[in-house]
């Protein structure tokens, strides 16, 4: 485990499998608050990776549907998976080695050449690095095409955050952010978007603030690019915000844990391009899918920042 710091906020990293977070707090002078909820690596078994506090998606955000899609009138098949649909990409439940670590600052690296069971079609690098200052995080992940043809690519942060950040309280945290429209889906236990996105319920518009209902999973699109998540119990607020344009944002709540209890927890997560966008890049009827082309040596690249305020 390796760690960063500022005189406000903590950080702890597994390197070994996918560089995830698994702890991040806030500290005052008596008392500690788990933004998200800590998580133990089990080192033996790379999909307890799943349960982290943060961790990353690459190649691709999230989902494609029967692990296939086309590209380049190419059928594309991901055969290394032991479920129906990809999830989550290859990157984080691998080893990804450290470049650099200071007392508040760490970057990490991951070549898919170096996994002889990748068998993913086309050969990709990424970088993620971490940074906090005072009350502020700095988070930063890219993909580099290291193929000799074009590849699609998508990536996607997935931080789960605390519903109960101290045991002091039991909370309902408020998420607001604005977008204009979400994906409907078909009835899959790992629901993925089954047509073009279409207009908000009021459960899905959190454009004034609400809570998060048990069993939500939805992927968003035309995401603004700011997300708010508010404790109001425990005083804490976090600003979450993309540097670049991204458009698509998925938000869910792990469907095992649906009664209030101090590990509960939500996903709110940036991403690059919609849910199964793999599947939708030819499809007329999704032309803000986000899929992103990259020519070989090109890369994508998606950075956001956030920041606590206790007040």
């Amino acid at each position: 485990m390796v760690e960063i710091k500022s005189n406000l906020l903590t950080m702890e990293f597994c390197p070994e499998l996918g560089g995830s977070v698994s702890t991040f707090s806030y500290y005052t002078e008596d008392q500690r608050f788990a933004l998200m909820p800590s998580w133990q690596p089990d080192l033996t078994n790379p999909e307890s990776a799943f349960n982290a506090s943060s961790y990353i998606c690459a190649p691709y955000p999230n989902r494609i549907r029967g692990a296939s899609f086309k590209f380049n009138d190419k059928s594309m098949s991901i055969t290394d998976i032991p479920i129906e649909h990809a999830l989550h990409g290859y990157a984080m439940t691998r080893p990804w080695r450290i470049n650099v670590t200071r007392s508040n600052f760490i970057k990490m690296s991951f070549d898919s050449n170096d996994f002889s069971d990748i068998t993913y079609p086309f050969p990709f690098s990424c970088t993620q690095s971490y940074e906090v200052i005072d009350r502020t995080l700095q988070a930063c992940l890219t993909i580099t095409n290291s193929g000799q043809t074009e590849m699609p690519a998508g990536l996607c942060f997935h931080p789960y955050f605390a519903r109960n950040i101290s045991g002091d309280y039991i909370e309902k945290p408020i998420l607001q952010f604005n977008a204009n429209g979400v994906y409907p889906t078909d009835n899959l236990q790992v629901p993925i978007p089954s047509g073009p996105a279409c207009g908000l319920s009021d459960e899905q518009n959190f454009a004034n603030g609400r809570e998060i209902i048990a069993g939500f999973d939805h992927c968003f699109r035309g995401w603004d690019g700011k997300y708010s998540i508010r404790w109001p119990k425990s005083r804490f607020e976090v600003a979450l915000t993309a540097k670049q344009k991204l458009g698509h944002s998925e938000i869910s709540t792990p469907l095992h844990l649906v009664l209030y209890s101090t590990d509960e927890k939500f996903a709110v997560e940036p991403q690059t391009m919609m849910n199964d966008g793999f599947n939708r890049i030819y499809d007329p009827d999704f032309n803000d899918h986000g899929v992103q082309v990259l020519k070989s040596g090109e890369h994508l690249t998606l950075t956001y920042s956030l920041t606590v305020r206790h007040f």
